[in-house]
């Protein structure tokens, strides 16, 4: 019974804590797979260039969140890319009247960032599917694919 309880206990801390994948070198011909399950905001190494990769996708998410409150409607909302040449990342939700205004603090950050980026590294998160944006207690969040948003 023991051994039941463990396995039941790590199918499902696998099943709801995000996975990162970590990849590659570009030294190197053998890609690195991390896909060990970390508890939200933990890193997967100590590594220099995997923290700051993390960091980049950090102040992506912080640029989005400028412009993710005080909607009223759901169509006040619209999904956005938060990807820059040099790092990959999910889509956000933004109020559709600030999307010149993020649109010009993602690019002032990738112009900023992307010439000093590490290039011998690389770190993705597993986006889920996402059909839409909707304003959710006063703030624009993503709508998942097969979710419906709480109101």
């Amino acid at each position: 019974m023991p051994i039941q309880r463990a396995i039941a206990i790590r199918v499902l801390l696998l099943a709801v804590v995000p996975v990162v994948n970590v990849c590659c070198s570009a030294t190197d011909d053998q890609s690195i797979d991390a896909n060990a399950a970390h508890p939200a905001g933990a890193t997967t190494t100590q590594d220099p260039c995997i923290l700051q990769k993390e960091g980049i996708l950090t102040a992506l998410n912080g640029i989005a969140a400028r412009y993710d409150h005080e909607c009223v409607a759901d169509v006040e909302c619209e999904l956005v890319e938060l990807s820059i040449p040099c790092q990959q990342s999910c889509q956000a939700a933004i109020r559709v009247r600030d999307h010149a205004a993020f649109t010009a603090a993602l690019a002032d950050y990738s112009s900023s960032t992307c010439p000093t980026a590490p290039k011998e590294c690389g770190i993705a998160g597993q986006c889920a599917a996402m059909v839409g944006a909707a304003c959710a207690a006063g703030t624009c969040r993503p709508v998942l694919e097969g979710v419906v948003p709480s109101r």
